[in-house]
């Protein structure tokens, strides 16, 4: 190893093609670690070597050198705990080890890399071990989830963990949005937290998420919430627990919150939704913060689409107030009517204005 060409061969490619036996494992090791790329060489021969040539000794010696203060190879790690049965490791005792060598790199070491599979291989194999120390997995997690976007893309290591502990949510959510006022499309785009309605909890989950992100405002006037897109549409499941929250609910944030969810994922259902707000008790104030219609909030090409949704949603409310025949919704109604007329003017203004740009 002391020439220049090693650093150039492929020594993964060399180790899978030999034919093993004792003596030569014994001289690679030996030879190993003696080289400048120890922990390279090391962990190549420990990921490809047959498992009737791996030690107790091969595995001790490793977690040391991944140990380093200055060492990223933490992705090693879970090729490890893979092979400890193979070496009669008891995993009891040596994966509390390992998680306490990635607690250590955490935030002092930069650019440590860690694979999903480090978590499933744990849960898949070790439950128990897994469940006993979740408090310090929660933390792997978290650091990992904020430093790479796609870490956890399909978010399978978080329902895991979200299956032991509904709480969690709540973390994450605080770990990466509790410095902001506002949501931003990125921060819902990179999680499809959809996927979360899956598990035998959702409702817990969802509950924790929707009671955390209540107090976050909203970037645009009658803006689609973001926390929308972490329902899918067309699912009683998702239905009922909004039923449920709104029903239960005394915080005025939290029905406006439920109700722009609905009126953006559910808009067939708007109307059952304000009966029971009504049903509550509701003042003009409340009314007037309801979104009856959302947008995406920037509108490219013509408005008059928009404009005319509005005015259709409006007109619907307006119909079911009416049909109510109660004199204790004429505020409400009357509100309704001045909108429908702004509206009305809206759209005249708007045809006017892309009547005259199209001569300009």
């Amino acid at each position: 190893m002391k020439y220049d060409f090693a650093g150039r061969l492929y020594f993964g490619r060399i180790i899978s093609n030999l034919t093993y036996d004792n003596d030569k494992i014994n001289l690679l090791k030996s030879v190993f670690k003696t080289s400048q790329n120890e922990s390279y060489y090391l962990m190549e021969m420990f990921t490809r070597v047959p498992k009737d040539f791996l030690t107790v000794n091969d595995y001790n010696h490793l977690l040391k050198v991944v140990s380093e203060p200055d060492n990223k190879n933490v992705w090693i790690l879970d090729h490890m705990i893979r092979r400890m049965p193979e070496m009669d490791i008891e995993a009891a005792i040596e994966i509390p080890k390992v998680l306490g060598v990635i607690i250590s790199k955490i935030g002092k070491v930069a650019y440590i890399n860690l694979h999903c599979d480090f978590f499933k291989v744990i849960h898949e194999n070790y439950s128990e071990i897994f469940a006993d120390n979740l408090n310090i997995l929660e933390k792997i997690y978290l650091y990992f989830d904020d430093q790479g976007r796609h870490f956890d893309y399909d978010l399978n290591v978080l329902k895991i963990i979200l299956s032991y502990n509904a709480n969690f949510i709540t973390d994450l959510l605080k770990y990466s949005l509790d410095e902001k006022d506002y949501l931003s499309r990125r921060d819902f785009n990179d999680n499809d937290f959809k996927k979360l309605w899956d598990l035998d909890n959702n409702v817990l989950i969802f509950d924790n998420m929707i009671n955390y992100l209540v107090n976050f405002k909203s970037v645009f006037v009658h803006g689609a919430s973001e926390f929308s897109k972490a329902f899918r549409g067309n699912n009683h499941k998702e239905i009922e627990f909004l039923q449920n929250k709104i029903i239960t609910t005394q915080d005025n944030k939290m029905i406006e919150l439920i109700f722009n969810i609905v009126t953006t994922i559910y808009r067939d259902k708007m109307l059952d939704f304000l009966k029971i707000i009504l049903e509550k008790g509701c003042d003009i104030e409340l009314f007037k913060r309801l979104d009856f219609y959302t947008s995406a909030g920037v509108t490219m090409g013509s408005r008059l689409p928009n404009i005319q949704f509005e005015l259709t949603q409006y007109e619907k409310v307006l119909k079911f107030l009416n049909d109510q025949k109660d004199i204790k919704y004429l505020e409400f109604i009357e509100l309704l009517e001045r909108n429908i007329m702004y509206a009305k003017m809206s759209i005249e203004r708007e045809r006017k204005e892309e009547f005259v740009s199209e001569w300009d």
